[in-house]
């Protein structure tokens, strides 16, 4: 679990790089691959199955809309318990000791030199990649429009179960929020709005779309489906079917609001 100068580095995958779509999708949580070089964290096969290692389902909604609607794509490399490229690099969670209760043995008490070289190597080229597809659309006249896709779990230990079949997040810009819990609701679902995380402040679990969204004034917001929901082939089926619908709905509601 030490120094991994030397070891080959997975690298984001990329889809639909050169589309025309303006939708642009990002998902943090993508993989639960651990590098061979971190023995496995110090956890079982099995523990970095389940939600604290990545979003049960969501690279498979994800690869699914990037081809039903050629969306260019970008998935994280490696495990959020590797590096969450969701948090900002200053915050502790981002290279977490515990998770959802479980003990990360493997980054316990992690030198400052190997914290920074987690973010160098995984971290960062994910958050290249997406700053890449932002100024290929902006090459290409139109103003991207960003969407987080995410899971969630339906119960975190020692808490309440959560309601909600699919959640929205957003921050200070609800441009893409609003039209989104419109949609979710007006097809009977029970919707949380920064439910069950937050795109605001104080705990905002939002790095992704506030540092290439906010920050370059772009609009942006984050998807949220609860994963019992998309565990298997069928409800996986469902949530591309209704993500597509609400994504072509979204791109024609902004452009209404917009004009030409």
């Amino acid at each position: 679990m030490g120094d991994i100068e030397d070891f080959a580095m997975p690298e984001p995958t990329v889809l639909n790089p050169d589309a025309a779509s303006r939708l642009l999708l990002f998902i943090d949580h993508a993989s639960n691959h651990v590098p061979e070089e971190f023995d496995a964290l110090g956890l079982r096969q099995d523990a970095l199955a389940e939600h604290i290692g990545w979003d049960i389902g969501a690279a498979t909604l994800a690869h699914g809309l990037a081809k039903r609607l050629t969306l260019p794509t970008v998935l994280a490399a490696v495990s959020r318990l590797v590096v969450d490229t969701n948090r900002d690099p200053s915050d502790a969670l981002a290279v977490p000791e515990y998770s959802d209760g479980i003990l990360i043995p493997g980054n316990m008490g992690l030198p400052f030199e190997l914290r920074r070289q987690r973010f160098e190597r995984y971290h960062q080229p994910f958050h290249d990649a997406c700053g890449r597809l932002i100024i290929e659309a902006l090459r290409r006249g139109v103003e991207p429009m960003l969407i987080g896709l995410h899971s969630f779990t339906p119960q975190m230990r020692g808490e309440e179960p959560r309601p909600w079949e699919v959640g929205v997040m957003w921050g200070h810009d609800d441009k893409l929020a609003v039209p989104l819990v419109e949609f979710f609701k007006g097809r009977g679902l029970n919707v949380g709005q920064n439910e069950p995380y937050s795109g605001q402040p104080p705990g905002s679990v939002f790095y992704t779309m506030a540092r290439h969204g906010a920050v370059n004034k772009l609009p942006h917001a984050q998807i949220e489906v609860r994963n019992d929901q998309i565990a298997d082939a069928e409800g996986i089926a469902k949530w591309t079917d209704l993500l597509a619908d609400a994504l072509r709905h979204l791109d024609g509601a902004v452009s209404a609001a917009t004009g030409p």
